[in-house]
């Protein structure tokens, strides 16, 4: 057989199609990731700070699966550090001890990073068997109504307290806190408070202290943090919850034991969900989980039996202990929260041998907000021995699930208490990781060594309301976008505005935009409304480009009249897909492939190869044989990218 190459390159040049892959995908279409360009944190209580034999480290990882640069920086305390991502690798930024915040009231402690290209962020805090860690979520996901969540305040430290903390991202925002517990400064039980803070500024709540002389300290959970407003529009806000160190054991028991930081971002409980699968952590002996309720009438059943109203604790939380995986669902909003126990504690107050681990907190996220391809990282500090991905995923979407390109396929197992749906505990080895698949899936990434541990949600998919991206050629919904492509963008709202003013981000300031109306949908009883913006956006150059919009409500609340919401388009340039092969070759004789993917090979996803309609492949550089017929030969080359 003749291989013609001079027919290939023809077809190469002038029939090779791009494929735009829509990396986030969400089952309502209006979800946006951990993924982003702007965030805001700050470091919560630590024991160990100010130790002088081991006091605790504050680092933050960055990770993209493109390359790009981030900065971090502390306006005040002068610091800033500018650092390349190297796509799938992480970066790591190690934050001044004095951002730690130790004590209640407001500082200006605020740490800010800002990426050219989206990426991933997680926050780490540890010392010496005491480490708490979370992922971190991008400024345009905030909002503006929060729970704490913390836990049962047992440690085997004095000094411990549960915390919680706001970060305000604009300047002029006001915050309103109501603890659930007295506080070290004074303030009392459900009484409001409200405090206003400016851009990085940051208000800390520290519940009383635990001593081992038997002393409990208080658990926050129940504390609301709100944002608030006297002109119109009410500001976005985050918010962190943890414990400066605590020790989680059986419910019926205040017994300390081993004792860790708790960390975590909170999610804003406009993103809460009603349906979750929760995955026991391998390598433990149970956990526990905490079920808060966004509505006091919520009904909440757990595998199939609902849990009477008079054991959620203040008519707000739940806890219960298992070893099994567990179906929950809700006809209202609520949130689930895993727990990790202290080292070498069985369930129902037994002690076991052989076991290594200590306390950690993840918030969990519902099933209606799925991930198709995220970058994570499991890290090795401080001293962990082994890390573990726990995922969930529709049954469907098993077989194309894979973690570095590898599928996982026959790690999966159906779970009878909803059977739709398929879950995997996988060991992995330190270090970044890609997790992807054809359905949508939801995973957490953890890890233990002798008394340590990490863990946090390896990704979210924040349904809320907002501005979204949407690819008009395809209709998909994007998070960045691609020189010469159309784009539309429109915005989700849970009523009808009586007005909208567009600020397009080229000068000419805020318009008046008409209420173009798409669609209202109805999803488990909330009505949605999706408005266009703009649309037949084409850009010619890679540009990133703020989109702000003003809503007009029908009608007052507490943030008044307004509403507004931002969106970052980012536009990078196409790769350009080719390959090489031999001039000619016979039939059944082996042929190599050599792709060619210029510039940005990185933004790479897929390779997708088809040999005539006599075989495909997905690898990079694939080897094919003819086998049928001699003659010329169409090899058809595409890319998916993001």
């Amino acid at each position: 057989m003749i291989f013609d190459h001079t027919m290939i390159k023809p077809f190469l040049k002038y029939f090779l199609p791009i494929i735009l892959f829509v990396q986030i995908t969400d089952a309502f279409a209006q979800g946006t990731s951990n993924k982003g360009t702007d965030f805001w944190l700050g470091y919560g209580a630590h024991t160990s700070h100010g130790s002088n034999s081991m006091p605790e480290t504050m680092v933050v990882y960055i990770t993209s699966d493109v390359n790009t640069t981030a900065t971090v920086a502390v306006n005040a305390l002068s610091f800033s550090q500018t650092v390349d991502i190297v796509a799938n690798v992480v970066s790591t930024v190690t934050i001044p001890s004095a951002a730690h915040l130790g004590v209640e009231g407001k500082s200006d402690l605020g740490i800010h990073i800002t990426s050219v290209k989206p990426v991933i962020v997680y926050s780490h805090i540890y010392a010496s068997s005491v480490s708490g860690a979370t992922l971190v979520l991008p400024t345009n996901t905030l909002g503006k109504d929060y729970y704490s969540i913390n836990y049962k305040q047992v440690s085997n430290s004095n000094f411990s307290a549960s915390f919680f903390f706001v970060v305000a991202v604009e300047d002029g925002t006001q915050v309103e806190i109501t603890p659930s517990q007295a506080t070290q400064n004074g303030w009392m039980a459900n009484t409001k408070y409200t405090v206003s803070l400016n851009k990085g500024e940051i208000y800390n709540v520290l519940g009383a202290y635990t001593n081992t002389n038997g002393t409990l300290g208080v658990d926050l959970t129940g504390s609301k943090i709100k944002s608030v407003s006297s002109t119109g529009v009410c500001k976005k806000i985050a918010v962190f919850s943890g414990s400066s160190k605590i020790a989680i054991s059986c419910l019926n028991t205040n017994a300390a034991g081993t004792a860790d930081n708790l960390f975590q971002q909170n999610y804003p409980t406009a993103t809460w969900g009603k349906k979750f699968i929760t995955v026991p952590l391998q390598d433990r002996n149970f956990d526990v989980f905490r079920i808060v309720k966004s509505e006091p009438n919520a009904v909440v059943t757990l595998n199939g039996s609902v849990i009477p109203s008079n054991l959620f604790i203040n008519d707000f939380y739940y806890d219960f202990e298992s070893q099994d995986v567990n179906n929950i669902s809700a006809d209202k909003p609520i949130q689930v929260v895993q727990y990790a126990v202290t080292q070498l504690r069985g369930i129902g107050c037994t002690t076991i041998g052989g076991d290594v681990g200590d306390p950690e907190m993840i918030y969990l996220n519902p099933l209606e907000q799925t991930l198709t391809q995220i970058t994570m990282y499991s890290t090795p500090e401080f001293k962990i021995l082994k890390h573990f991905i726990n995922v969930v995923v529709k049954n469907e979407g098993v077989a194309s699930f894979k973690v570095d390109g590898l599928s996982f396929s026959g790690s999966f197992t159906p779970f009878a208490g909803n059977t739709a749906y398929s879950y995997a505990q996988l060991s992995v080895a330190e270090g970044t990781h890609n997790l992807s698949s054809d359905v949508g899936f939801n995973a957490i990434a953890y890890g233990f060594g002798d008394h340590e541990s990490y863990g946090y949600a390896a990704g979210a998919n924040l349904t809320a309301f907002g501005i979204q991206s949407l690819n008009q050629m395809s209709q998909d919904i994007v998070q960045t976008g691609c020189v010469g492509n159309t784009y539309q963008l429109n915005i989700s709202l849970p009523y009808q505005p009586t007005e909208l003013y567009l600020d397009k981000g080229d000068g000419a300031g805020e318009q008046l935009i008409p209420n173009n109306l798409i669609n209202n949908t109805n999803v488990d009883g909330e009505t949605k409304y999706l408005y266009e913006i703009v649309k037949d956006l084409v850009y010619t150059a890679p540009i990133t480009t703020t989109f702000k919009v003003r809503v007009v409500k029908p009608t007052l609340d507490d943030c008044g009249s307004g509403d507004s919401f931002s969106f970052d388009l980012i536009i990078n340039p196409k790769p350009a897909a080719g390959f090489t092969a031999p001039a000619q070759s016979c039939l059944k004789e082996e042929i190599g492939f050599v792709h060619q993917t210029d510039p940005d090979e990185a933004s790479v996803t897929d390779y997708l190869w088809d040999f005539n309609g006599e075989g495909t492949s997905a690898l990079k550089d694939p080897k094919f044989t003819f086998t049928t017929t001699p003659g010329i030969k169409k090899v058809h080359f595409s890319i998916k990218y993001n």
